[in-house]
């Protein structure tokens, strides 16, 4: 096999890859659907002005074997002092020498580029998919949850990648739940409305910016408002209004929670 791997520029061409590589297949990121990704590229987000990135696609015979993004966000060096790139979008067939091949190249434009290392798959930020799915290889992709074909794991293996932290999602079943009541009146909860999600957004960054920046969440930087609302102002369209909370201690807003019903079982 003669694998090709081209730098590419055009977005629309670089999101229609993985139907190309899967067609029928449930496995890949179909969830995380074009129009998200043309959005996230968009020059109009503000998360460029301090990032850059670089398309791979791999094809061999006018036919499209796989894809990957190189992201280098200075924001995130800088914070944490380090010369670091991200890998993510990254969809390929079940084949070792694709996947070397597509890193092989991204190696370049890390040297290039005067890069040292190489996290991922990180789609940009973490308002966006992470990690490498290990288990559960069967179930549907819930809202926001990296989905992947097993064979992923044995590639990164193969080119002896090494893991660089855990991640967990949770099945929690609420049967025979029953709602307690806070005495603490100092505190209160309510519901958030969609006709109040604008005017709410500064709040939820605040809360966001003070929580995260306490507790050094990992990969949590400072960003600015303008980024943070254009990261999550898409969320209103599937917002719950009796899963999305705020809460108050001494009329102060100290905290949120948001829950999406997983529209992709409907999808």
């Amino acid at each position: 096999m003669a694998v090709k791997i081209a730098q590419i520029t055009d977005t629309n061409l670089f999101v229609k890859i993985p139907t190309q590589l899967f067609q029928s297949k449930t496995f890949f990121n179909y969830y995380n659907n074009e129009d998200s990704i043309i959005k996230f590229f968009s020059a109009d987000n503000p998360y460029w002005q301090h990032a850059k990135y670089f398309f791979l696609a791999a094809s061999e015979k006018n036919k499209q074997l796989g894809r990957m993004a190189i992201i280098i966000d200075s924001s995130y060096n800088k914070y944490f002092k380090q010369s670091a790139a991200f890998f993510g979008f990254f969809e390929v067939v079940d084949n070792p020498k694709v996947t070397k091949a597509l890193f092989q190249e991204a190696k370049k434009i890390l040297k290039k580029s005067k890069i040292k290392k190489l996290l991922g798959p990180i789609d940009g930020t973490m308002f966006n998919n992470i990690g490498l799915l290990q288990n559960n290889f069967t179930i549907l992709p819930h809202m926001f949850m990296s989905i992947n074909p097993s064979y992923y794991d044995e590639h990164f293996f193969q080119l002896r990648l090494k893991k660089h932290i855990d991640l967990y999602a949770y099945t929690i079943y609420l049967k025979n739940y029953k709602p307690i009541s806070d005495k603490n009146v100092d505190i209160k909860i309510s519901t958030l409305k969609k006709k109040e999600f604008d005017s709410k957004i500064k709040t939820a960054y605040e809360i966001y910016t003070q929580s995260y920046g306490k507790t050094k969440h990992w990969m949590y930087y400072p960003i600015s408002f303008e980024e943070f609302q254009y990261q999550v102002k898409d969320l209103k369209q599937i917002l719950d209004e009796t899963l999305t909370l705020l809460i108050e201690y001494k009329n102060v807003p100290i905290g949120f929670v948001y829950a999406i019903p997983n529209y992709n079982e409907i999808i």
